[in-house]
């Protein structure tokens, strides 16, 4: 019977504790998961409008995908050598559009490569840049989700300096495993494989090896960990350099009520912990889960308690779980009343990010009577323009409260933007309006 633990050395070199990284992306849940996203990316052809769908669920799932393996890195990151056992750092948003953004961009820049017909060398040198910098990159954006900061040449230079003959070492090992999908693993897949089935297993493979690299990445990441400012992330400091994998049976959908705790979302914790034990599960982790769940649903934190996690949770730049918090606060018929204003700032950038505009209104509130100098006045007010102008019923208010920003704020760093907003506005009801 395997072992359900081992433990691992972040001393050694990478490639001496290989067999870890594959054994993790030979695990149940990720194979699973991997054929899952595989199977929806299947390309179809058979007229114009399953290639246009085809293409659509494609670049759906190879940015979910995209998410996935980020997580592993980020969490590798942060000392857990099991990646998906006790997950605790949710990727945001906005890393995974960049992420997606840039691996998608990417995948484009070798299809565009190839239409045009500039031969395999260019598609080669291409490759090689692209996989000496990539890695990089996406470190970088594991402690930050900046995009600008991940393409700056210091930044990027300090991350590949600081181990520089195992990044090398990496890059190389990313490159191999590359050509080996390329030239063998694809080959052999579309030549011998029946149609569909070729396409799933070629694909699959592909991730499979992009997850191991990314598990890499995260190990490179925490060997330099004294060398970046982790606990601004909300990482602990962990000093221990030998580190314990977990390899038994993983739970998926406890990893799912994990989460709703997590986010203070009680109710669907304990509805999903109650589905789960009329199915049969009732192993002591879920027990010990529905147990959290009663306490602390038990337990009404004061405006200020919110107010103070909230406010932790953004200055480690955990804007989702502070929103989560904020959010179903309010719902419970609760005022929210910030430690700063910047709590307000990012709380109202991260629902315009994710389109949860629903609360806009209620954080925007006397924001201007509160803080009559603050630099987001016009910013925060200008979203909630935004977020009235797209419902027919609120478009006088929106334009009412835009000309109010204009006449007092003339010159406002955002002025520009929100004038020029303001003349597309003037030009669309000038349109001669379509009659039937």
């Amino acid at each position: 019977m395997a072992k359900k633990e081992a433990y691992i050395d972040t001393r050694k070199f990478f490639l001496f504790n290989i067999w870890y990284f594959i054994r993790f992306a030979l695990s149940g849940q990720v194979v699973f998961t991997l054929i899952f996203y595989s199977i929806f990316s299947i390309h179809l052809d058979t007229n114009n409008y399953t290639i246009i769908i085809s293409y659509l669920v494609n670049l759906v799932f190879l940015a979910l995908f995209y998410n996935f393996a980020f997580e592993v890195l980020v969490e590798s990151a942060r000392g857990n050598m099991s990646p998906l056992f006790d997950k605790s750092y949710p990727v945001s948003d906005e890393v995974f559009l960049k992420v997606a953004f840039l691996s998608l961009m990417i995948e484009m820049i070798l299809f565009l490569i190839a239409e045009k017909g500039y031969g395999e060398q260019v598609a080669y040198s291409f490759q090689i840049l692209t996989t000496f910098i990539t890695p990089a990159i996406f470190m970088v954006l594991a402690l930050t989700d900046s995009l600008l900061l991940a393409f700056h040449p210091r930044v990027l230079i300090k991350v590949i300096g600081a181990s520089f003959s195992s990044y090398i070492v990496f890059v190389l090992f990313w490159f191999g495993a590359s050509k080996l999908y390329d030239s063998v693993i694809n080959i052999y897949a579309y030549e011998y494989l029946p149609v569909f089935a070729n396409q799933v297993v070629s694909v699959f493979f592909k991730f499979l090896l992009l997850i191991i690299n990314f598990h890499i990445m995260g190990y490179l990441v925490f060997q330099n960990r004294y060398l970046y400012d982790l606990e601004y992330l909300g990482f602990k400091n962990i000093d221990d350099d030998i580190l314990k994998v977990k390899y038994n049976k993983i739970v998926t959908t406890h990893e799912e009520v994990k989460k709703h705790i997590r986010f203070h979302e009680f109710d669907n914790a304990l509805n999903l912990i109650a589905d789960l034990q009329r199915n049969g599960d009732y192993s002591p982790e879920l027990e010990e889960l529905k147990q959290q769940a009663e306490t602390r649903k038990k337990y009404t934190p004061t405006n200020m308690d919110v107010a103070d996690r909230a406010h932790t949770y953004l200055n480690a730049n955990k804007r989702r779980e502070a929103f989560h918090l904020v959010i179903n606060h309010i719902k419970s018929g609760n005022e929210y009343t910030e430690v700063a204003a910047f709590d307000i700032s990012r709380l109202v950038q991260y629902a315009m990010i994710t389109n949860q505009t629903e609360h806009v209104a209620h954080f925007v509130r006397g924001f201007h009577e509160k803080y009559p100098y603050h630099e987001d006045i016009v910013r925060n007010y200008f979203s909630l323009v935004q977020v009235l102008y797209k419902n027919r019923k609120t478009r006088a208010k929106a334009k009412e409260l835009l000309l109010t920003l204009i006449e007092d704020y003339p010159n406002d760093r955002y002025m520009p933007e929100i004038l020029s907003w303001y003349k597309g506005l003037k030009l669309i009801e000038k349109a001669p309006k379509i009659v039937n």
